[in-house]
């Protein structure tokens, strides 16, 4: 994992995309860029020790939603069944195609591969705000 520059969370709440959680890239500096997800946590009495895996698991949910270039793989298969009966010397034939495609998006290491960077509260303390990050590949290597 990278290190996360101090000040992160600091840009990350100031997003105002972000307030009310979700996922967007932050730029920060000309180098480097960050995927974020922001969860949001109603705070509850029975919640309090489980708020940080919560907002933790809200905002990587956050980052899927956001990810629409994340591998994809695509299986077709393609049945063709005939079966020929005769029954009192008629000959009866009958013919089956099957068609399945199955897609899989493949995001797992990409959720794997996010950092959790801390969480915040509400200004009126009733949400908890917890964030994710993953730096992206450097720009200038492009």
């Amino acid at each position: 994992f990278s290190q996360i520059p101090s000040g992160l969370l600091e840009k990350i709440k100031a997003e105002e995309f972000l307030s009310e959680g979700g996922c967007e890239i932050i730029e920060w500096n000309k180098d480097t860029s960050y995927v974020v997800g922001v969860g949001v946590v109603e705070i509850k009495p029975t919640n309090k020790r489980h708020r940080r895996r919560i907002g933790e698991t809200k905002a990587k949910a956050q980052v899927t939603q956001f990810i629409e270039g994340s591998t994809l793989t695509t299986k077709r298969e393609m049945t063709y069944k005939e079966s020929l009966t005769v029954v009192d010397g008629i000959e009866k034939v009958v013919s089956e195609e099957s068609f399945l495609e199955t897609i899989q998006e493949d995001i797992k290491g990409f959720l794997n591969e996010m950092q959790s960077v801390d969480g915040w509260y509400s200004d009126d303390k009733s949400l908890w705000y917890h964030a994710v990050v993953r730096m992206l590949p450097n720009k200038s290597n492009k």
